[in-house]
């Protein structure tokens, strides 16, 4: 069995096929003799007869001749069949069809010749074509308008009298008012509407108003304190947490970030009930609506929970890691970090993607201006994210979660909010992405590789603690490597918190350290540590040149950490001279944050 053609076949259409051969042509009709109704009619209706002949339905003419008294031949004699010679019951008279008709038909011819279509279709031509020529046309009298009656005679239209109008009021609609208008009582105004019943106990409005020429009094001891109310509600602010409405949040950088800080320290790793980051993000990040504070949070956590893998740095093993295995094993590089950071914000509803391209991390020497490098944005790894205000933020949650201790390869994990809050313009001094639009400057301007690697090389070095203590790397005076000693002149060594309204120990790790400058001064004598000048935002010290020692030393920025094996913060320079002064045995710790070379 084939197939059926599809659309594209072509199918040839096969000719009918008649085993018989054509019909015979038919002969033609002899016509009807005139008559009534013709008794003959009744041989059309064997459809089984070898003699019956196909024609066409006759015309009225070709059946009744085109005179009405001519005589119409007789058919010819039909060959008696088995129905034919059977006597079927007679039928009761059928009632013409109209009154007046000449023609009758008899019922029996319709009803004999049902098996037969077409001398049904004979029969009915030949009788509508009778029926056709004895009908009579009636028609309608000719019309004769005399005979019609007369139209009755129409009243005269009276004039109506139209009752005048007051003018319109100067108003968007207006309603028509007669001049005059009668009431009831006689007069052209309505009568008084009754008056209202006084209630009992209850003094009469219009009374009191002739009886005093002025109000009462307001009661002012029931008149609300519109003092006290706004004094009771919360106050706006900046971040949409609920912290003060003050300075102190009015910028990134010194934002109470309080709340999520310490929310985040309540998951740690090794206690979750789940990896899933989903999960996570939304247990770190639900309670806080402002987007700002989430990031916050998980910038925090991962400080908390996950360590740089330094015996894989180190040995040059660094493999590829996800999210999910940061997360399981605690242990990353800064990829890892970053991955981990943008996998939690966007479960959180934080807008972050991770930045990839050069910092200047551990093992990096700054080159000098005759010896620039060629461009490699490659080996680091950062996030950037969107602020409540829209404005995208880099951040480093690698660096901002420890570093490494110097000439060694211990890792310390030492929290630094700076790689948080600082602006972009200082984070751009030490990461250079590998795209060109994600500097996120405020200028919108984009720094070419020279400008990168140039940008720091005038600057002093600073150690990791440097910004971890509040202070702003940018503003450190002189803007120079090196130094000159010798010379009558006076260098002046200063700095500055990160912002003016900065508060070390409300935002940053606690009370102030004491800052100092040390120095060698003339000759081979004891080194000198002086405390600088502050003033609750500028730290300043002046110095002759002559006292800074020989070519091959250094001079440094350094703070107290101990005295007498305590903590030293909150040491101020009064204390601190006082200490010095007593009789007693001392001992204390520096840590340098800050030195100049002199050559």
């Amino acid at each position: 069995m084939s197939p059926p053609p599809s659309y594209e076949e072509n199918v040839p259409i096969q000719p009918a096929r008649n085993p018989k051969g054509p019909p015979p042509p038919l002969p033609s009709r002899p016509p009807r003799p005139s008559g009534t109704a013709p008794s003959s009619v009744a041989s059309y209706s064997n459809v089984n007869s070898p003699r019956i002949s196909l024609h066409p339905p006759p015309t009225p003419s070709s059946v009744y001749g085109s005179d009405v008294g001519e005589d119409r031949p007789q058919l010819p004699p039909r060959r008696p069949s088995a129905a034919s010679t059977e006597g079927s019951p007679a039928l009761p008279p059928r009632r013409p069809s109209r009154p007046g008709s000449t023609v009758s038909r008899p019922s029996s011819t319709f009803h004999q010749r049902r098996s037969s279509i077409e001398s049904n279709a004979s029969v009915f031509s030949a009788t509508s074509g009778v029926s056709t020529a004895s009908k009579r046309r009636v028609l309608a009298p000719d019309y004769d308008p005399s005979s019609l009656p007369p139209l009755p005679v129409r009243r005269p239209t009276e004039p109506v009298e139209e009752t005048p109008r007051l003018p319109l009021r100067p108003t968007i609609s207006s309603p028509n008012v007669p001049l005059q208008q009668e009431y009831g009582n006689g007069q052209s105004q309505p009568p008084p509407l009754p008056g209202r019943p006084r209630l009992p106990g209850r003094p009469n409005a219009q009374s009191a108003r002739s009886d005093t020429a002025s109000p009462p009094p307001v009661p002012l001891s029931s008149r609300p304190n519109l003092a006290g109310l706004q004094a009771s509600k919360p106050k706006a602010t900046a971040n949409g947490n609920g912290n003060r409405g003050d300075a102190h949040n009015s910028c990134l950088i010194c934002r109470d970030f309080s709340a999520p800080d310490n929310h985040a320290a309540q998951y740690p790793r090794q206690s979750l009930r789940s990896h899933d980051i989903g999960w996570l993000a939304n247990e770190l990040c639900a309670p806080f609506p402002s987007v700002t504070d989430k990031a916050r949070a998980i910038f925090t956590w991962l400080h908390h929970n996950i360590s740089y893998n330094t015996q894989a740095f180190f040995s040059n093993n660094v493999r590829g890691s996800t999210p999910a295995s940061t997360l399981q094993t605690g242990l990353a590089v800064c990829e890892g970090y970053a991955a981990l950071f943008a996998a939690l914000a966007v479960a959180a509803g934080v807008e972050a993607i991770m930045v990839t391209g050069h910092g200047k991390g551990i093992g990096y020497d700054s080159p000098s201006r005759n010896n620039i490098p060629p461009a490699n944005p490659t080996g680091h790894a950062w996030n950037a994210f969107r602020l409540d205000t829209g404005e995208w933020k880099l951040t480093d949650p690698c660096w901002g979660a420890g570093h490494i201790r110097s000439g060694t390869q211990a890792y310390n994990k030492s929290f630094n909010a700076m790689r948080f809050t600082q602006s972009n313009e200082d984070f751009g001094i030490d990461h250079f992405p590998d795209k060109p639009g994600y500097f996120f400057r405020a200028d919108g301007r984009s720094l070419t590789w020279a400008e990168y690697i140039l940008s720091d090389v005038d600057m002093p070095k600073t150690m990791g603690s440097w910004e971890s203590e509040g202070w702003r790397r940018l503003s450190i005076e002189p803007q120079a490597k090196v130094l000159r000693p010798g010379g009558n002149d006076t260098i002046r060594f200063a700095f500055t918190d990160v912002c003016a309204h900065w508060d070390n120990e409300r935002i940053g790790p606690g009370k102030r350290y004491l800052p100092f400058l040390e120095y060698q001064g003339r000759g081979d004598s004891k080194k000198e540590q002086k405390p600088f000048n502050q003033d609750g935002f500028n730290y300043w010290l002046d110095i002759p040149r002559s006292e800074l020692g020989r070519p091959g030393q250094e001079v440094k920025i350094i703070y107290m950490s101990e005295t007498d094996g305590k903590d030293a913060r909150g040491l101020t320079k009064e204390a601190y001279e006082r200490w010095m002064a007593a009789p007693v045995g001392k001992s204390w710790a520096w840590s340098i944050i800050c030195a100049w070379k002199l050559v």
